[in-house]
């Protein structure tokens, strides 16, 4: 959650006296990002994600997504940040569209996913659900609505499994409390921040010795966009040996802004 939060600021500046909204925080990422500063709404799917949001954040400025489509007024916000649940959208186009709606003129969209080269393995361990992104996918998927600025990539190996392993000892405590009246989200939430304190030790070490795998490419990506006209744009075709990237950026009339060089950390 850390790397996240470094990522989001890095990528945004500073937020105050700005309208935010954040959409798939689950609870304690948007809870991060109202103590962060300007003034944020959080958007969630019904399920335990909305019901720990609503608790984390006293159901203030909470809306739930109906459908497709979020119930929020146009042109409302300056940022939306999509933290999760990109890759598990059944109709991730239809979401970006909604991002674009909800956005003033040249507002700024940041959209966090797992990245595709290093989902398959994710899978494998159980630790990953959601379909992972490149960043061609994601121009792709973006580039009607949105000039593409900057991508970066964060959270290495080590630290993705303990944080897997501090999910799997919270989804267990919520496991043994099913008989309790206590309610779901409120026990996932005292479970989680316990999970976090029982492992900040082996999550500090993970963090250190990601540290010294410079040369790996991080696990998630985040890139930031910004809002334009919405008008469908085709990319020039490639040949068998260019990446998607590379065509674009030789025929660069008409076509998004787009970085020289992809960003790591």
């Amino acid at each position: 959650m850390r790397l996240f939060m470094r990522q989001v600021e890095i990528l945004l500046g500073s937020v105050d006296g700005l309208e935010c909204l954040d959409i798939g925080g689950g609870g304690w990422a948007s809870l991060l990002l109202r103590q962060w500063g300007g003034r944020w709404t959080s958007a969630e799917c019904p399920g335990l994600g909305l019901e720990c949001l609503r608790y984390l954040c006293g159901g203030e400025r909470v809306v739930q997504l109906e459908g497709f489509r979020l119930p929020l007024n146009d042109h409302a916000f300056d940022v939306v940040l999509v933290v999760s649940g990109l890759g598990q959208w059944p109709d991730p186009q239809a979401l970006v569209k909604e991002c674009h709606r909800v956005l003033k003129p040249a507002g700024r969209l940041v959209v966090n996913v797992p990245f595709a080269a290093h989902v398959r393995p994710l899978h494998w361990l159980g630790l990953e659900a959601a379909t992972g992104f490149t960043v061609s996918s994601l121009f792709e998927l973006l580039k009607d609505g949105f000039d593409l600025q900057e991508c970066r990539r964060y959270s290495r190996l080590l630290i993705e499994l303990a944080d897997a392993w501090a999910r799997a000892w919270a989804r267990r405590q919520l496991t043994h409390a099913t008989a309790s009246t206590v309610p779901p989200a409120v026990t996932w939430c005292h479970a989680m921040a316990s999970a976090w304190r029982r492992w900040s030790g082996i999550s500090w070490t993970a963090a250190q010795l990601d540290a010294l795998l410079f040369l790996s490419p991080g696990y998630r990506l985040i890139v930031r966009a910004r809002r334009r006209l919405w008008i469908p744009r085709k990319v020039p075709a490639a040949d068998g040996r260019a990446h998607m990237v590379d065509a674009v950026r030789m025929g660069r009339a008409g076509s998004a802004a787009f970085p020289e060089t992809e960003a790591s950390a």
